[in-house]
């Protein structure tokens, strides 16, 4: 805030031709106080949001005998616009209007005077601004240009006053752009201070992760006691920088993320761990089956163990009527038809399981979905209506219509029936002896060798 000094020797004669000319009376004369202390004239500062309307007191201490004045005002018509009335003041003796407000392309020009000089403290005048909306995060300055006061004394000698005038700053928080270090035409930017306000959520990794600032919020502080709230994604707008950056590979020495704007510095801790162990690898499966032998798949199994497809069991089982997971199914139908996604597709559930890879390739392609987008359920058994609808999407099979001869068939899921029905009727899969299709049964793995069997020899893929 920048204060000036203005000495005034003026006769009332002066004071009655200027204010002729403005159509005004000229003020009574006063005794003045040659030894009171020092009248100051001050615009006051405040804080705004762009669009917020502002009124801005122009205050007096000491008045001193003050009898009239006349003002101009400058200030940044790219930041402000100026209300086309101007308020009274409060201070004893400005009961009248200010008269006469003036505007120019950057300035207001007021001027009072009354027949009884002002003996109180107050405001002269109040002034309204509305902040515009594209108005950049800093402070402005309403500033003094020119200031004629005018003081006269009943005897009619001329006398001088010496009055201090202040300029006024208005604070602007939640605009945008501020920048770092000025040079913005519409707001000179004040960052004093960076503190974060809310960490980011997640601060503790392993090694080789990838710095995710999610949630990250700094708190921006200006001159004047002004203060904002940034968030991540106005970072840029604002000249914010964090190092390392959102992104970066993490090492087991990064323990700080630096946060920095117009030289400003705060720090937020994290913790980066060395990753566990790799798990040993699994021993390749034993090939050789002993619990299939005269099993209605038994050629099937033994077709797609031989494919690498699949696989039995370390003790030399395969269990064909045990149920499969849907991790399990979608891992088959991936190697047996050798799915390719242009697109990976990973889900919350998966993103650390075994069959992560095969699940992201299938669901990148279409040919299985989650839940919803961030739930797969993996380990889940999977269900005969699911399994139709993966094995129609693998095998791309012509959608077929048709009555289905199962007496369950009211069983079968609304969203899943088309999908039961091309399955059916291009012999993909088929029901049971008791005329039954069981769709909310879970699948076993030896039907689901058999439903990858008959894609496969149906030529459908």
């Amino acid at each position: 805030m920048s204060k000036r000094k203005f000495s005034m020797m003026l006769a009332a004669a002066m004071v009655m031709v200027l204010f002729t000319g403005l159509g005004m009376a000229s003020a009574a004369g006063a005794d003045l106080d040659m030894n009171a202390p020092e009248p100051t004239i001050r615009i006051v500062s405040t804080n705004a949001k762009p669009g917020d309307v502002i009124n801005i007191p122009i205050s007096i201490t000491e008045p001193n005998g003050l009898a009239g004045y006349g003002f101009a005002i400058q200030y940044d018509s790219k930041v402000l616009t100026p209300a086309q009335n101007v308020q009274a003041g409060t201070a004893s003796g400005v009961g009248a209007p200010v008269y006469n407000p003036a505007y120019s392309s950057n300035k207001i020009f007021l001027t009072w005077a009354d027949a009884n000089a002002i003996d109180s403290n107050g405001s002269l005048a109040v002034v309204s601004f509305t902040v515009k909306s594209g108005a950049k995060s800093g402070s402005t300055l309403l500033a003094w240009d020119k200031a004629n006061i005018f003081v006269n004394d009943s005897d009619g000698t001329d006398v001088t006053s010496t009055f201090a005038f202040s300029d006024g700053t208005i604070n602007i928080t939640g605009g945008s752009n501020p920048g770092g270090g000025g040079g913005s035409s519409v707001v000179s930017v004040t960052v004093t201070g960076v503190s974060v306000k809310n960490a980011p959520q997640k601060v503790i990794y392993n090694e080789g992760d990838a710095l995710d600032l999610t949630g990250l919020t700094v708190t921006l502080e200006y001159v004047g006691g002004g203060t904002e709230d940034v968030a991540l994604d106005k970072f840029d707008d604002y000249k914010i920088t964090v190092s390392p950056a959102k992104g970066t590979i993490l090492k087991t020495n990064d323990t700080q993320l630096i946060i920095k704007v117009n030289g400003k510095t705060a720090v937020q801790n994290i913790t980066v761990n060395k990753p566990a162990p790799a798990e040993p690898p699994v021993k390749p499966p034993v090939i050789k089956l002993t619990d299939i032998d005269g099993h209605w798949a038994e050629g099937n199994i033994e077709r797609l163990v031989e494919k690498g497809c699949i696989a039995g069991y370390a003790d030399g089982t395969f269990q064909p009527d045990e149920t499969i997971t849907r991790a399990e199914f979608t891992t088959l139908i991936v190697k047996a038809f050798d799915l390719q996604a242009d697109r990976e597709k990973v889900f919350n559930d998966t993103a650390n399981h075994w069959a992560k890879e095969y699940i992201s390739a299938a669901a990148g392609g279409g040919t299985v979905q989650g839940y919803n987008s961030l739930v797969f359920s993996p380990d889940e058994m999977i269900t005969r209506e699911q399994m139709a609808i993966m094995i129609v999407n693998a095998a791309a099979a012509k959608p077929k219509a048709g009555e289905l001869p199962y007496r369950d068939k009211t069983d079968i899921s609304p969203w899943a029936l088309s999908w039961v029905t091309t399955a059916v009727h291009n012999d993909l899969m088929s029901g049971y002896p008791d005329n039954t299709f069981r769709p909310q049964a879970n699948a076993t793995r030896a039907e689901a060798v058999t439903v990858i069997i008959n894609a496969l020899r149906a030529g459908l893929s």
